[in-house]
């Protein structure tokens, strides 16, 4: 029996759709592993079965498992009646005036700025 050329196999299975899949799938490896590093493993699978006659037909698949970004995380905390929040319910709030959170009014931080100009001369 003369040993085949599976390159030749691959090119003409499902009209070049495997080998291409494969060729894609390789690709997509390269390009997961460079951006999230680890590494990837991709499978060719051919089914392969005997018909009635003298001839067999064969399946192929392609499967690939590359890696993937961590997913972003997110901090909530749940509350007494079950809401998730983005804040520690538990803890206290620093600034309860939104003049408070932003240094104060436009004519404080004025004031401020004008006494500090004033004591570098």
């Amino acid at each position: 029996m003369t040993t085949q050329n599976a390159v030749e196999v691959l090119r003409q299975l499902s009209g070049g759709r495997t080998l291409d899949k494969l060729s894609s799938a390789i690709t997509d490896a390269v390009q997961a592993i460079r951006e999230h590093g680890g590494k990837g493993v991709i499978t060719l699978t051919l089914a392969i079965a005997a018909n009635d006659d003298d001839s067999v037909a064969i399946v192929g698949t392609v499967k690939s498992k590359v890696p993937e970004g961590a997913a972003g995380k997110s901090i909530f905390f749940d509350t007494a009646d079950g809401r998730l929040v983005r804040t520690d319910p538990r803890q206290q709030e620093i600034f309860t005036d939104v003049k408070q959170a932003r240094g104060g009014s436009a004519e404080d931080r004025g004031d401020l700025d004008r006494a500090a100009t004033a004591g570098a001369r």
